[in-house]
């Protein structure tokens, strides 16, 4: 699986996508680290054929449902001119998966093979940690808003004290 994110015609609005069992598993989200939610995902063969479409849900997940290994575009595509599409290749895994039992499997396999097998296994590992960056971000977010808040309103409370503090000095 040779995973490749491009950003199309914009930065701010990522995808990516991982096999999970006999299923592709994706999510979009923006570079802000908002979940791109509703947003249309496309999805191309090798030979650039449209071989389906859907929709993020509510998280920005998708899931391609027991696709056969092979070459994958995904294409996520918000609406207001964001685009970026996401490479899955697991042709050269496939292919080197079919060496014959009790060979040393390096033998068999180009060092682009090896670079595809280490990034199908990494991929699977950090679809689960961009989850867990996203909620961690989200929680931070809130607290950072809470905080924004309570700056204000300690500011606001010095300037009406400071004026408070020089109308009585007049007076």
């Amino acid at each position: 699986m040779t995973g490749i994110s491009l950003a199309a015609q914009a930065h701010s609005i990522r995808i990516f996508a991982a096999r999970e069992g006999d299923a592709i598993k994706g999510c979009g989200y923006f570079s802000g680290g908002s979940k791109a939610e509703n947003v249309e995902v496309k999805v191309f063969d090798a030979n650039n054929k449209l071989l389906t479409q859907m929709k993020t849900d509510a998280d920005g997940t998708f899931v391609l449902k027991q696709p056969a290994a092979g070459f994958f575009r995904f294409e996520i595509n918000s609406g207001d001119g964001h685009k970026a599409e996401y490479i899955l290749n697991e042709t050269a895994i496939k292919e080197s998966a079919n060496a014959p039992a009790g060979e040393p499997v390096a033998a068999n396999i180009s060092s682009e093979a090896l670079r595809n097998i280490v990034r199908e296994e990494l991929g699977r590992e950090m679809f689960q940690l961009k989850k867990q960056l996203d909620e961690a971000e989200h929680q931070r977010r809130v607290s950072d808003i809470i905080g924004g808040i309570g700056y204000i309103l300690g500011i606001a409370g010095i300037a009406f004290y400071l004026s408070v503090r020089n109308k009585s000095r007049r007076d």
